[in-house]
């Protein structure tokens, strides 16, 4: 499962009207009781103002804004009340800098580059914000309000808070498993993990390629995950299964059958790799606390016999023996989010035991 996490910026995301231009103040009669006698013209191309009446990726301090001039089809007064980015048709990617989207009291940050989905169930939070890229890969957001239920630290290092389920979706916080349980971030102590060879192979730098190097590495990947999920209040993760993986540039896109047979290595560093360093957002291998936010997010969510989806996914996940196409069956989505439950095992960061990483899917 790949995720995306959003880079860190020193200044506020949120969009303000004076931050598209300064002067735009003179157009909002409720700011300062102008009139906006050429509303249409005078600052479409600056607020990518519709005739919707929506504001694609803006959030600007006031709710409505009056058209107080001639309605071009009416020749009456119009008028115009301010929504948020994705709440209308022919929608754009987002250009320039991140916009922040707004939905029942909660948000989410659209990356540059990305757009939210054309489709209307796709475009609430609640029920699974998607976004796709310009090459199709789409991701849904995970709303977190209380990053400290990610992560403790422990001997002053940040640890990833793992979970299991109760038969009512409850969710029950495992202990920290040191340095040969359940955890993360960390690396696997037996000496058949983390050979010099194998770090060479997904480079990483000659300095680094021993254990302790790179678990250096994992501990501030782990962490820079934690912050931009602090800051964002949120991460996207792929709405399908990592596809491509034959190939040196992996997807998350429907009906692909490229999902399976890999090492943790390949896994990690196509991950990793997905996205750029011009990119807007940071790609990788998902990490087990994620992984539990998103089952905790969908702990409400049914089985198809009278029970919670996190504890029992019956009817909910393809459990045969061949495994399907990504997103070919649409009972298999919770939250759109697909096959999070059976197909195929999927690697994660975490890990357990003194030799093991630790993967999901299968079952939970």
């Amino acid at each position: 499962m790949a995720v995306a996490s959003l880079k860190l910026e020193d200044e506020n995301l949120k969009l303000t009207a004076e931050k598209i231009d300064p002067g735009i103040n003179k157009y909002l009669p409720e700011k300062n009781g102008k009139k906006a006698e050429d509303f249409d013209n005078s600052i479409a191309n600056i607020m990518k103002f519709k005739y919707r009446g929506y504001i694609f990726g803006v959030n600007l301090d006031i709710e409505k804004v009056e058209y107080l001039g001639k309605d071009k089809n009416t020749g009456g007064k119009k008028e115009y009340i301010i929504g948020n980015y994705g709440n209308s048709t022919n929608k754009k990617y987002v250009e320039n800098e991140n916009k922040v989207y707004k939905n029942s009291g909660v948000e989410a940050t659209i990356p540059i580059g990305f757009r939210i989905s054309d489709v209307s169930q796709e475009q609430t939070i609640d029920n699974g914000l998607v976004i796709e890229d310009k090459l199709g890969n789409e991701f849904v957001w995970v709303p977190i309000q209380d990053v400290t239920k990610m992560y403790r630290e422990i001997n002053g290092k940040n640890r990833g808070i793992l979970y299991n389920f109760a038969e009512d979706g409850t969710e029950i916080i495992r202990a920290d498993g040191g340095t040969n349980g359940w955890r993360e971030p960390d690396v696997v102590p037996d000496s058949n993990y983390e050979t010099e060879t194998q770090l060479e192979e997904i480079g990483i730098a000659l300095e680094n390629r021993s254990k302790e190097g790179f678990k250096k590495i994992l501990q501030k990947e782990f962490d820079d995950m934690i912050s931009s999920v602090e800051e964002n209040k949120g991460f996207y993760i792929g709405r399908y299964e990592t596809g491509n993986l034959n190939t040196n540039k992996v997807v998350v896109r429907k009906n692909n059958t490229q999902i399976s047979n890999q090492t943790w290595y390949q896994t990690y560093l196509k991950g990793k790799t997905m996205y750029g360093e011009e990119s807007s957002v940071v790609s990788s291998l998902i990490w087990g606390s994620q992984w539990d936010q998103t089952l905790i997010w969908m702990k409400n969510e049914p089985n198809t016999i009278g029970g919670k989806y996190v504890k029992n996914s019956t009817g909910r996940g393809n459990y045969d023996s061949t495994f399907k196409a990504t997103g070919s069956t649409l009972e298999y989505a919770v939250k759109n989010i697909y096959d999070m439950a059976g197909n195929v095992w999927e690697w994660t960061n975490e890990n357990n035991n003194l030799n093991a990483r630790v993967f999901r899917r299968w079952f939970f």
